[in-house]
């Protein structure tokens, strides 16, 4: 995983509270046994082309609802965002070209 850069400390500071205190390497960074590394490492090896957002943005609203005081609310707040795209895509699929 490479360094993190933030455009603000406002940013960096929101992303610390949020999901970083989870994600972030530290020390760990360049250890190859580390999860997120081997994570990142595997992903790049069976994904063409090997790109590491996807599995990246999957690991940060893991740490999200993991970091989280309100688990529950975060979870739902994922669940409607796979619901609502299931969603569209059924309106999609029914040729009604208008999304809810």
């Amino acid at each position: 995983m490479s360094q993190v850069t933030y455009c603000s400390p406002e940013c960096r500071h929101a992303a610390w509270n949020q999901y970083h205190q989870v994600l972030c390497l530290g020390p760990s960074r360049q250890d190859p046994d580390h999860p997120l590394n081997k994570l990142e490492e595997a992903w790049r090896n069976i994904h063409y082309p090997p790109e590491t957002s996807s599995i990246m943005l999957m690991a940060r609203m893991v740490a999200t609802v993991k970091q989280a005081k309100d688990k529950e609310w975060w979870i739902k707040l994922f669940s409607q965002f796979c619901h609502k795209t299931a969603n569209e895509e059924e309106e999609i699929k029914e040729g009604t070209g208008q999304f809810l």
